[in-house]
């Protein structure tokens, strides 16, 4: 009886592989611009082929570009080779990204262009990954700022929580998907030094009243003038960014240089106190080492966080 059983099973996943019909897919991406970290999208454009045997199959009306804002196909033929179909067509999308700016600038993002089954299910038709002939234009990319470190394109199958109302798919309705991933990582030194100058500047005007004496009442106006100078330079990075609920390196950096201002700011008055009191000598003394302590733990700190990006 088992063993009927299982000669029933065999013969019917035979039955059933043989009902699908399968595509190879592949891709050649000849250009990627407009990273727009602010909109959270990309724009791309790239060849799409197919190859199948089924001539009953409509493969570049079924290709359906999902994650994208809007696209637009060209070039479309259809031809023979052999016994294969070979299809393909020219596409050009802008597509919707989530960018992972923890790290930013010295951010690492995966652009995905993925291309799923439109009308055709899994059981109907399988995508396979064309490996091999997929590739990306390196001699065109060229995008500012960033580098190509890696490109991978894969197959999988897509499952969805409804079958659309069709009462011929029981449970979730689930459809081949092929998805090529490039991975970039910015080079963003310069940025980094751009967008934080600003901020270095207003920490280096908090260290000067530690200069200005222990009876200058004017070291608060200087140390108010540095948090103000602080604060615009986080709203001026924060425009350029989309928004988060991380806790960035950008965050992070601005975070101390506020708490340090604030530190400069409680021991400014400190001092004034201890001079009103006749400790003149003693309010230096605590000028002079809170702006060591104060420089090297902000520049230490600093160093951490940023090489603690580069090894995590």
């Amino acid at each position: 009886m088992l063993r009927k059983y299982t000669i029933a099973i065999i013969m019917f996943l035979c039955l059933q592989a043989s009902a699908q019909d399968t595509c190879k897919v592949g891709i050649f991406i000849t250009d990627i611009y407009d990273l727009n970290l602010a909109d959270k999208s990309f724009a791309a454009q790239f060849w799409l082929w197919g190859l199948y045997k089924n001539d009953s199959i409509k493969i570049l009306e079924n290709m359906e570009l999902t994650g994208a804002k809007d696209h637009e196909y060209s070039l479309s033929t259809t031809e023979r080779r052999g016994k294969y179909n070979y299809a393909t067509q020219k596409g050009k999308a802008t597509f919707k990204k989530d960018w992972n700016i923890t790290n930013f600038p010295f951010d690492r993002q995966k652009l995905a262009i993925t291309i799923e089954s439109g009308d055709a299910e899994h059981n109907e038709l399988v995508y396979l990954a064309d490996t091999k002939n997929s590739s990306y234009d390196a001699s065109h990319i060229k995008i500012e700022g960033w580098k190509i470190s890696k490109f991978e394109t894969k197959a999988e199958v897509k499952s969805y929580t409804s079958n659309y109302g069709d009462p011929e798919i029981t449970g979730k309705a689930q459809y081949s998907s092929f998805i090529a991933t490039i991975t970039l990582e910015r080079d963003g030194w310069g940025l980094f030094f751009k967008l934080f100058t600003g901020l270095y500047v207003a920490f280096a005007i908090s260290l000067l009243p530690f200069f200005m004496g222990p009876e200058n009442a004017e070291r608060f106006g200087v140390l108010v003038g540095a948090l103000f100078a602080a604060v615009a330079n986080k709203y001026v990075v924060d425009s350029i960014l989309p928004e988060t609920n991380d806790y960035t390196l950008v965050d992070k950096i601005h975070v101390l240089a506020f708490v340090y201002v604030l530190i400069s700011l409680i021991m400014t008055v400190l001092a004034y106190r201890l001079f009103a009191i006749g400790k003149n000598n003693l309010a230096k003394k605590i000028d002079w080492w809170a702006f060591w302590v104060t420089f090297i733990s902000f520049f230490s700190i600093n160093v951490y966080l940023i090489v603690k990006v580069f090894i995590s």
